[in-house]
């Protein structure tokens, strides 16, 4: 595909200036207290709508509610679901107890009265400081920008967030050939969002100063990850990568506001390409484009096709 001259220039003009108000949002975001994210997904052809949050025990929630359902019930199943965290991350803790310690004792946490049972916590919604009556539909009552509130712990909804719906590297990478991420964003738009490509850190490399970003994988040992200075979409890995794997984590946006960022791991590492292509030659006579060719479009007239 042919660009016009400085048209990549101003591709990168328009995505420093995103991340630049991305990075002011995020500040902003710190000072007033950095509210957890509740993500509303919310369309007129579906009968359901999906809440996507995290509890303050850690576990993350998905639910589908009919858009036609009263807000009360929604409400009731959100604290109905925090009531059983409570209760696993309090049954994980007193197993934590009991566990036999290094003396090969039980360590227990002793004679006193047992806790009282924990009781299910307020869950509100709130829209412009003002809670939302619970006989409101829930098709109107998850705005953008509503407070909701399960305990003490409040999360800012987003409704219809850029978000995205495939994300995929290629199975097979080789050096000196661009890698491609197959991705669809809903509610936004590649050109919008934001990337950034990590690799893997040699073994037995030095820590980058400050430490790189943490792999998705809780599994130990987990590889270090260093920045390969590429915040595009597309990303060529050269020789020094052969033997490391890839990380790209992205962000979903539609140049006003970004949804939850993602990132993905490449299954293999890079390997070595073939080299010279046959092609390579081919394409050293078609680095320009020709000029309008007069005779062949005679020619074209003249054919009893084109009569």
């Amino acid at each position: 595909m042919w660009r016009l001259p400085g048209a990549r220039a101003a591709l990168r003009g328009v995505r420093t200036a995103v991340e630049r108000h991305s990075r002011a949002e995020a500040a902003t975001e710190t000072v007033a207290g950095a509210m957890e994210r509740a993500v509303v997904r919310c369309v007129p052809s579906e009968p359901k709508l999906s809440l996507s949050f995290a509890l303050a025990d850690g576990s993350h929630k998905n639910m589908q509610r009919d858009q036609s359902e009263p807000l009360g019930r929604a409400l009731s199943r959100i604290a109905t679901n925090a009531l059983k965290g409570h209760a696993k991350a309090a049954a994980s803790k007193k197993s934590r107890k009991n566990r036999p310690n290094a003396s090969g004792g039980v360590s227990c946490a002793g004679p006193g009265p047992e806790p009282a049972a924990a009781c299910e916590p307020v869950v509100k919604l709130y829209y412009r400081e003002e809670a939302v009556a619970e006989d409101v539909l829930n098709v109107d009552a998850w705005q953008d920008g509503a407070v909701l509130q399960i305990g003490d712990v409040k999360y800012k909804v987003e409704r219809n967030p850029p978000a995205f719906t495939e994300l995929q590297l290629p199975r097979y990478i080789m050096a000196g050939f661009p890698v491609f991420p197959k991705l669809g964003v809903e509610f936004g738009d590649p050109a919008g969002s934001l990337f950034r490509w990590y690799k893997e850190t040699k073994p037995g490399a030095a820590e980058p100063e400050g430490g790189g970003p943490s792999s998705l994988s809780p599994s130990s040992p987990s590889p270090g990850w260093t920045e390969t200075g590429v915040d595009e979409r597309v990303y060529t890995p050269s020789n020094a990568d052969i033997g490391l794997r890839l990380k790209l984590q992205c962000t979903p946006g539609n140049g006003q506001r970004f949804g939850p960022s993602r990132e993905l791991e490449s299954v293999c590492p890079v390997e070595a390409g073939p080299g010279t292509c046959t092609f390579d030659h081919r394409h050293l006579y078609t680095k320009k484009v020709t000029d309008d060719c007069v005779a062949g479009a005679q020619y074209a007239l003249s054919s009893p096709a084109g009569s």
